[in-house]
């Protein structure tokens, strides 16, 4: 049996998950498809000790979230007790924003600096702190290197992880299985997006085993990795996202054993 568990993130049904009876809900149906965790990332506006309640009611933990960065470095201590209250170790990052437009070190600099710094804050409350990629990352700066590769080469492996995200990955023309291997260590929860193709031929954001991208490579990289946690996230669904979420769970249940 696998160790690599599966969590719903939670952006899935952000539509569904505004208020806090929507999110109590929510959490329930997550629990209902099998699910043991969450990550929290775009829902509605909560308390974290109903939130924690709601979670514990249903079987489910928090292995991460995505917060806000100005929080991160300008409310740390707020942004800990939250975490604290609802039992998350991780801190994410989603998105790399002005400091990731202008593809040159100096900007991406900038970006190390902000991510080191974060990590340090997040550290002294006994917290984690990791970054979440798109397909921008992987332009290539002006010294050649692409910004992935110059965060995972500037960034302090003690203060800053990676939640990687298998389908902006293969989006940014790499390989998935490569840098879940390059990245030992750093990652803790990543998120399993599955890559297919529409009838225009543009890549589309399909529900696990619903595209292409290689499931068992992917998988026996995170085991060797020692990932904790796959995060099931589906930007867009085209049916109810529940659905997509249980489609998901399923064929990774059914395919690999994984829950």
């Amino acid at each position: 049996m696998s160790k690599l568990g599966l969590a719903a993130q939670l952006y899935t049904l952000r539509e569904q998950m505004q208020t806090p009876e929507g999110i109590r809900e929510g959490l329930r149906r997550v629990g209902e498809i099998g699910y043991t965790s969450v990550q929290v990332s775009a829902i509605g506006k909560i308390e974290p000790e109903r939130l924690a309640d709601y979670c514990r009611q249903y079987g489910l933990t928090v292995c991460a979230t995505h917060t806000p960065f100005d929080e991160v470095l300008n409310d740390t201590e707020a942004v800990a007790k939250r975490h604290k209250i609802i039992g998350c170790p991780l801190v994410g990052y989603g998105y790399g924003g002005p400091y990731i437009d202008e593809p040159t070190v100096s900007s991406y600099g900038k970006l190390v600096e902000k991510l080191n710094e974060a990590g340090r804050k997040l550290k002294a409350y006994g917290l984690r702190f990791a970054y979440h990629n798109h397909n921008t990352e992987f332009r290539r700066l002006d010294n050649g290197m692409t910004g992935y590769d110059f965060l995972i080469r500037e960034t302090d492996p003690e203060l800053v992880g990676f939640i990687l995200d298998t389908y902006w990955i293969q989006a940014g023309g790499a390989s998935p299985v490569e840098y879940i291997r390059r990245l030992k260590g750093r990652i803790e929860v990543i998120h399993f997006k599955d890559m297919a193709v529409d009838d225009k031929h543009r890549p589309q954001i399909a529900e696990i085993g619903g595209g292409n991208l290689n499931w068992h490579d992917i998988i026996a990289a995170c085991e060797e990795t020692g990932v904790k946690t796959a995060a099931i996230e589906q930007d867009v669904c085209p049916r109810d996202p529940f659905d997509c979420l249980r489609s998901s769970y399923n064929y990774l249940h059914g395919q690999f054993g994984l829950k």
